[in-house]
């Protein structure tokens, strides 16, 4: 019996490298995550203005007059949270789950966005914000949609092979 002196295999740390991998992810995916980035910083520009050549025009940002729209913000910064992380894992927990919560998350920013926009104070008009927010809260929903297609048309492994043919024949 002959004792051997340890390998460099047995001193490899145990944990698997994480990395970004972009193939990782579907155009829906990256369609939610970009989409959610110009939310985040549509809350913030100007929403609503109001005034007169007279007095001049004053903006404010949707976070100024509505303070419940830093949910959307949170909710969006969480989106893309998960989709970096799905970037980085070799084999993601659940599409299935992930997709569906994405689509929930993102019809949730939809509303509270819209909510926003159509609850205008008298005498305040629209400003470019608003409408970015919206177009960028409607296209994240459509992105998270196209995710949600995407996950459920892959195999989930059970069921994927054809059971054989088990007819019968009474004579």
């Amino acid at each position: 019996m002959s004792v051997s002196e340890p390998s460099e295999r047995d001193h490899a740390p145990a944990t698997a490298r994480i990395r970004f991998d972009r193939k990782r992810l579907g155009v829906g995916d990256l369609t939610v995550a970009v989409s959610s980035v110009v939310l985040m910083i549509g809350i913030f520009l100007p929403w609503f203005e109001f005034g007169d050549t007279v007095t001049g025009y004053y903006s404010f940002n949707a976070a100024d007059l509505r303070t419940w729209m830093y949910i959307p913000f949170f909710v969006s910064l969480a989106v893309i949270g998960s989709v970096v992380a799905k970037a980085m894992r070799s084999r993601p927990w659940s599409p299935r789950l992930l997709s569906l919560s994405l689509v929930g998350a993102c019809g949730a920013d939809l509303v509270l966005t819209l909510g926003c926009f159509v609850k205008r104070s008298p005498g305040l008009s629209w400003d470019f914000g608003a409408y970015l927010s919206i177009v960028a809260a409607v296209t994240a929903l459509a992105g998270a949609m196209t995710s949600t297609l995407a996950a459920f048309a892959l195999p989930t492994g059970s069921g994927t092979r054809r059971k054989a043919d088990r007819t019968v024949h009474i004579d």
